[in-house]
């Protein structure tokens, strides 16, 4: 790969890069190279600054890094990840001839990738075996690079597309999949934050926390969300009221559950929008048979009227469930039957009550008789 202090890119270089994202397909994710901190490190540039940590090349205090990045090269040419070039070179400082040497496309997409992405999401996660990171370059046409850090210093390189980001993203963030439901969002300042979250029993007892930033291209906006998942739950930590120097003033705590779990990803890159509650629906009054005029005889005749879908519709049109009727799984096939004359219904304007009976075909459950209480 040839590349300038200034991360100028060749033709090579960018064909190399639409080379890797070609081989992104549907559903899959496909696993393109795994190098170690002092092969980036020397593919990249010594001299330009890393996006991503260097675990194992940053515990190597006083190392000459540029006799690491030769001893890199040597096991890159091994493997065949790099080649000589042809091209000639100015010789080195001491008159000494320089060879110069090219990377192959499966290394060179990567490293192409990670440096021109129109977002980047990063992940830090913290648990009892040290630190792990998960960096994700979004791409033309949801295409997307991973970049995953172990502690042991490897860089592990794959490419799929943004819808499979959810799953894979859940289970770094939830290894124990213990996220359940939506829980209500509770404030505090930075410094109540501070105070309680040792003793906070949402956050005390968290067995992985990972922060997630996220950052899009022309933006100097770095947007955070820390996830702490605990044996009873997953909880998220926000960002609320910001004050004049863009820093949070406010935070936000809220248990999650494992869709708003999955969604949060995206959402920060930018792909969806924040979840927001569902609208409460409106109760569907069910009534008994009803008459219209028949155009052919100038009679009338009833017209049924089905019960409201799905065995948790009570009895009366007010649609309240009631604990005693059987679930959608034991019992899908559960109905409400209403004898005539209707059941007016409380919910539709009248206070009479009438029973219906209710049956099913299934055998673990006897049936009922219910009644339509007027609120």
């Amino acid at each position: 790969m040839t590349q300038q202090p200034t991360m100028q890119w060749s033709a090579a270089d960018i064909a190399a890069a639409e080379q890797t994202l070609a081989r992104t397909a549907s559903g899959e994710v496909t696993h393109v190279v795994t190098l170690t901190d002092e092969e980036v490190a020397i593919l990249d540039g010594l001299q330009n600054p890393q996006l991503v940590p260097l675990p194992w090349l940053d515990a190597q205090e006083g190392a000459d890094r540029t006799l690491v990045g030769r001893v890199a090269l040597r096991s890159l040419l091994a493997r065949g990840l790099v080649v000589p070039s042809d091209e000639e070179r100015p010789p080195g400082p001491g008159g000494e001839p320089q060879v110069g040497i090219d990377a192959v496309p499966e290394v060179t997409g990567p490293l192409v990738l990670r440096r021109t992405a129109s977002a980047i999401l990063s992940a830090d996660r913290t648990t009892a075996l040290g630190k792990h990171w998960v960096y994700v370059y979004l791409h033309d046409e949801d295409r997307v690079l991973e970049e995953e850090v172990g502690p042991s210093g490897h860089h592990s390189f794959s490419v799929y597309p943004l819808t499979e980001l959810a799953g894979r993203l859940a289970v770094f963030l939830d290894p124990a999949a213990k996220a359940v439901l939506d829980g209500r969002a509770r404030t505090f300042t930075t410094e109540q934050f501070a105070a309680e979250a040792r003793t906070s029993p949402e956050l005390s007892g968290a067995v992985a926390v990972t922060v997630l930033g996220a950052v899009r291209a022309g933006s100097d906006t770095l947007v955070r969300v820390s996830v702490y998942a605990t044996p009873d739950g997953v909880y998220v930590v926000r960002g609320g009221e910001h004050g004049a120097d863009g820093a949070p003033v406010t935070l936000e705590l809220s248990e999650v559950g494992p869709a708003t779990l999955r969604r949060l990803p995206a959402e920060l890159l930018g792909r969806c929008r924040p979840r927001r509650p569902a609208p409460a629906r409106r109760a569907r009054c069910a009534t008994g048979p009803t008459r219209r005029a028949s155009a052919a005889s100038g009679t009338s005749r009833p017209r049924r009227r089905t019960a409201p879908r799905g065995p948790w519709s009570s009895c009366s049109c007010c649609s309240r469930r009631s604990p005693a009727w059987p679930t959608a799984r034991s019992s899908p096939r559960a109905s409400c039957s209403w004898p005539s004359p209707p059941c007016s219904a409380s919910c539709c304007g009248s206070s009479a009550r009438r029973s219906c009976s209710c049956s099913t075909a299934a055998s673990s459950w006897a049936p009922s008789r219910r009644s339509c209480a007027p609120r």
